[in-house]
């Protein structure tokens, strides 16, 4: 089995000289057997080797859930980092493999029995009307049962029979979940299992009527978890990374102060002479071309120090315009095509291509310099006079 996930003399010897191989490639095989794909099998294969190595398995007995606990949760202080992983997350990736494991093997002890959960009557039904009567997949049943488990257990807190349940009752769960640790988007999973939930029990006539269809939850907006435009500290890293003699660089570096500053628009930029700038007064006048007016903003240090090099050193010839494009008369496509080879480097195409985390159907994102407006910058919002 070991050969089949790995290639490597260092990673299969590792797999093979490792304690307790045999256990652990049978274990594998079982899992292949259900369905595992070979990226999965991958991954468990080498957290079963780091498990082995932690866990103390040298003797008969069975180990308890609160010493696996114990282990993982060293293991992920020293380790999570290196993996990428935080300390929880690689606390319940560890002890999750090491049960699941240890449990096929015959090496877990068995939990204590627990007392019936609150309406653990209900609560099968509901999942067996889930399975059954509409057909849905193991991972919804999963979610809707646990959301629907979770709210019976803090109604049941409240002392009062299913059948006294309101619609304040599920308005008062859903803000206490919401002020503690639920996010928006788990508040709005809720609401969609406890309106599943209430249908099926007004169906039944196990609580009064309309419940289902008064439960509201927060609004959701696609893509809105992606953050619009990149730090002011993503944005200082690109500037420096422009920091050269090179004509195309220093063109690069006064655009991009000018949108991460200000919040210009490309057509504004493209648009600016040599006559708005007024190096006495230090302002900047700007033509908006949506108001179709002018504005007037300080200078900032950064800009002035952009343009002014841009002016000296970035092969500016034009008396009248800024000349993004060696001297010629500016336009949109000139600064596109200014810079048309930018970003150079993984990172600055990490801060630069926002939202850069689209779905794979999603057409490739494109460099957008209105993204740029969007940028952490303590000088974007000057009150023009």
């Amino acid at each position: 089995m070991f050969e089949e996930l790995f290639t490597g003399p260092i990673a299969l010897a590792r797999q093979r000289e490792s304690p307790y191989a045999e256990e652990r490639r049978q274990f594998l095989r079982h899992l292949k057997d259900v369905g595992y794909r070979r990226n999965s099998l991958h991954a468990v294969a080498c957290q079963l080797v780091v498990i082995t190595r932690s866990l103390d398995l040298s003797g008969p007995d069975a180990l308890d859930g609160s010493d696996i606990e114990a282990v993982a949760r060293r293991w992920a202080t020293r380790h999570a980092r290196r993996r990428g992983k935080t300390v929880g997350q690689a606390t319940r990736n560890f002890r999750y493999w090491a049960e699941q494991w240890l449990r096929w093997w015959g090496r877990l002890t068995k939990p204590a029995p627990v007392a019936p959960l609150p309406f653990q009557g209900l609560l099968d039904a509901f999942t067996a009307h889930m399975r059954d009567e509409r057909g849905l997949a193991p991972a919804s049943i999963r979610s809707h049962g646990w959301k629907t488990k979770t709210f019976l257990a803090w109604y049941w807190l409240q002392g009062r029979a299913f059948a006294d349940v309101t619609i304040q009752d599920v308005d008062d769960f859903l803000a206490a979940k919401g002020r503690a640790t639920w996010s928006r988007r788990s508040v709005a999973v809720a609401v969609q299992a406890l309106r599943a939930f209430f249908r099926y029990a007004e169906r039944t006539g196990q609580c009064r009527t309309g419940i289902a269809a008064a439960i509201t939850g927060p609004r959701l907006y696609d893509l809105e978890t992606l953050p619009s435009g990149p730090a002011w500290g993503d944005v200082e890293a690109i500037l420096a990374s422009l920091a050269t003699d090179r004509a195309v660089d220093i063109r690069r570096t006064a655009a991009l102060v000018l949108f991460a500053t200000y919040g210009f628009r490309l057509g504004e930029v493209a648009g600016l002479k040599l006559e708005d700038i007024d190096w006495e007064h230090e302002v900047i006048r700007i033509r908006r071309v949506k108001r179709h007016d002018v504005q007037t903003y300080p200078l900032s240090k950064e800009a002035g120090t952009a343009l002014r090099t841009l002016r000296v050193r970035g092969s500016v010839s034009c008396v009248t315009t800024i000349g993004w494009d060696r001297g010629s008369a500016a336009s949109s496509s000139s600064i596109w095509s200014a810079n048309a080879t930018w970003p150079r480097t993984p990172g600055e195409a990490t801060a630069m291509c926002w939202p850069c985390s689209f779905p794979s159907w999603r057409r490739r994102p494109r460099r957008r310099w209105t993204d740029w407006r969007s940028a952490t910058s303590p000088l974007i919002r000057f009150v023009s006079f």
